[in-house]
C-alpha cells in the first residue's frame, strides 16, 4: 500500500513493517539492525523477489525463534515498532504540515497577492 495508512496501524500496533522504501513508511522507518537492536522495519531493497523472500524468512524465523524460546531480536523489534507508532500520533503529523505545507502557502499568497484567505465555516 504505496500510499495508505497500514504501515502507521501497523507500527502503532507494534506489529513489524517489511516494506518498499516508497509511501509513509520511508519518513519514519528505519532499516532494522538485529545486532544493535536499532531500527523498525525491513525494507525490500532492492525491490526483487529473491529480496522480499529473504526479509519475509527473516522475519518468520525470528518469530518462531521468539515462539520456540523466548530469545531473538522478535521481541525488539516489536517494542521499536510500539514505541515508534507514539511518533505518528495525528498532533505531530499536523504540525509538520502546518510548517512544510501551510505557511509557505500563506506566505506565498501574501507576497503575491493572491488572496488566498482562511474562510470560516457558517454556523
Amino acid at each position: 500500500e504505496a500510499c495508505g495508512t497500514s504501515d502507521n496501524h501497523s507500527k502503532m500496533n507494534g506489529t513489524p513493517n517489511v516494506a518498499t522504501r516508497s509511501g509513509g513508511i520511508k519518513e519514519h522507518g528505519t532499516e532494522f539492525d538485529p545486532v544493535t537492536g536499532k531500527g523498525d522495519t525491513l525494507y525490500i531493497d532492492p525491490y526483487t523477489p529473491e529480496k522480499m523472500f529473504s526479509q519475509l524468512s527473516l522475519a518468520c524465523d525470528w518469530y518462531y525463534q521468539y515462539q520456540a524460546n523466548g530469545s531473538g531480536p522478535w521481541a525488539t523489534l516489536r517494542m521499536n515498532n510500539f514505541q515508534g507508532g507514539f511518533a505518528l500520533d495525528v498532533s505531530v503529523m499536523i504540525a509538520k504540515y502546518n510548517e512544510l505545507i501551510f505557511q509557505p502557502l500563506m506566505l506565498e499568497s501574501r507576497l503575491s497577492g493572491s488572496g488566498l484567505h482562511l474562510v470560516e465555516a457558517a454556523a
